[in-house]
This record gives C-alpha cells, sequence and structure tokens, in this order.
C-alpha cells in the first residue's frame, strides 16, 4: 500500500460503530458509540467504504434511482440481505408505526422492520454527511456479500448466513486469498477480544469493505447502478464495488 493511502470499512454493530482502518502502519480495528466521534478516528482516510444507506430519496422519483433493487441481481440467493431504504422524511421518525406511514406517504410503500431496525444509524451517517458533505466523495456507501461475490473467483455469492461457523470462515478464506495480513490481525483480534468475538460477522463485513476500499484506491470503483443519480442534497445514490 503507498505511503499516502488510509481506508476504512465500516459496519453497524449492537453497541454502535466497528471499523476496519488499513494504512502503511497495518490494520487496525476500531469501535465507536457514535458514528461522529467514530469519524474522528478516520480523519484523512483517502477511501471508506459503509454498509449503510446514503443518499435518502426524498420523492419517488429519487427512489427510482436507489441501488437496492439492481444490487440484488448480483447476489441471486442472497438479496434479501439488501434492504430498501427509506425515504429521508421516514428515516428521521422516531417510532415504527410513524415511519412506516411516512414512507407510504412519500414513496407509496411500506418500510420493513429491519429498515426501521437502522435508521437510527442511517439519520447518523445521513446527519453527518449533510455537516460535512466535502466527505461525500470520500465516504461511500457499499454492500459486503455485493463485495464478497465479487470478490469470489466465480463471482458467486456466499450463501451460508454471516453468523455460522462456516459462513465466517468462507468469507475469511476468500479474504485471505487477497489480504492475508489483513485477516491475520483481524483472526488475532478476535481471539483476544471476548467483545469484538460478540460481533465476529459484522468486524468481518468491516474488513470485507477495507480491502475493497484498498483496491478501490488502487485500481477504481465501480458502481451500482452504472451512472449514479444523486439526491435532492447532492449525495450520489450508489453502491461502489472494486473492478
Amino acid at each position: 500500500m503507498s505511503k499516502s493511502i488510509q481506508v476504512a470499512g465500516i459496519d453497524g454493530c449492537k453497541n454502535g460503530w466497528v471499523a476496519v482502518s488499513l494504512s502503511t502502519k497495518g490494520a487496525i480495528i476500531v469501535q465507536e458509540q457514535t458514528f461522529s466521534t467514530f469519524m474522528e478516528h478516520l480523519h484523512g482516510a483517502d477511501a471508506i467504504l459503509i454498509d449503510m444507506p446514503i443518499g435518502l430519496a426524498r420523492n419517488k422519483e429519487e427512489a427510482a434511482h436507489r441501488p437496492e433493487k439492481l444490487a440484488r441481481k448480483f447476489i441471486p440467493g442472497k438479496g434479501a440481505s439488501i434492504f430498501n431504504a427509506p425515504s429521508e422524511q421516514a428515516a428521521f421518525c422516531t417510532t415504527y408505526g410513524d415511519a412506516n406511514a411516512m414512507n407510504h406517504h412519500i414513496l407509496g410503500k411500506g418500510l420493513s422492520k429491519q429498515s426501521y431496525h437502522i435508521c437510527s444509524k442511517i439519520r447518523e451517517v445521513d446527519t453527518y454527511v449533510k455537516r460535512h458533505p466535502s466527505h461525500a466523495k470520500i465516504l461511500m456507501e457499499s454492500h459486503p456479500e455485493v463485495c464478497f461475490a465479487h470478490l469470489h473467483p466465480d463471482k458467486e455469492p456466499i450463501l451460508e448466513n454471516k453468523k455460522s461457523p462456516i459462513g465466517q470462515e468462507k468469507r475469511l478464506m476468500l479474504l485471505k486469498s487477497y489480504a492475508p495480513e489483513v485477516v491475520s490481525m483481524v483472526e488475532q483480534t478476535l481471539a483476544s477480544s471476548s467483545e469484538l468475538r460478540k460481533i465476529t460477522d459484522d468486524v468481518i463485513d468491516a474488513a470485507c469493505l477495507a480491502i475493497v476500499a484498498k483496491y478501490g484506491i488502487e485500481e477504481g470503483f465501480q458502481t451500482i447502478p452504472e451512472t449514479p443519480h444523486e439526491n435532492s442534497h447532492g449525495m450520489p445514490m450508489q453502491m461502489v464495488y472494486p473492478h
């Protein structure tokens, strides 16, 4: 990795956020409760990939350009792992009933409980990017399952559940073929931290996104869709993955 490159992959977890950060100093795992505090650790990064919607739609026209539907085609058999992003208005509702009704009103469809359960984190990210618009080109939405499928030699998704031992083993083995030193750090850290072991699947997802960020900086990113649209706040509605 070039001296000037620092990248990270971020995933939401039970107690906040977890990231794997890669630089010339090596790989580390960072955990924080709030997103804004979390981003202070990653100041100066060249690329940060996050498994969280960025660029929320405010109407049906914008929603038509969100990447979820296209992204599911990349992972046949695992499409259910990609939740529909809420409308911006629904994301800022504080009860499921209100969020579901708001999503119906704005987009003409309800909001799944899975999507609502991550709305507090979606709000954190959305608020942060609005306050730091210059970071929109650095902090990019991605999805671990799409990335695992793209990294696979046959471009196939890993169908085993990411919380299962075999699912985690398969994901780590695939990542090891690209970045053995990163996977070694992850395995050693998980072995020594009972707290991180509780969120092993989130740590593996963060490692995947960090490795993809590294390759993306070196070789360029592809996007879903190929020509992303921006929402009314100028945020691209896309998922990125490496060439």
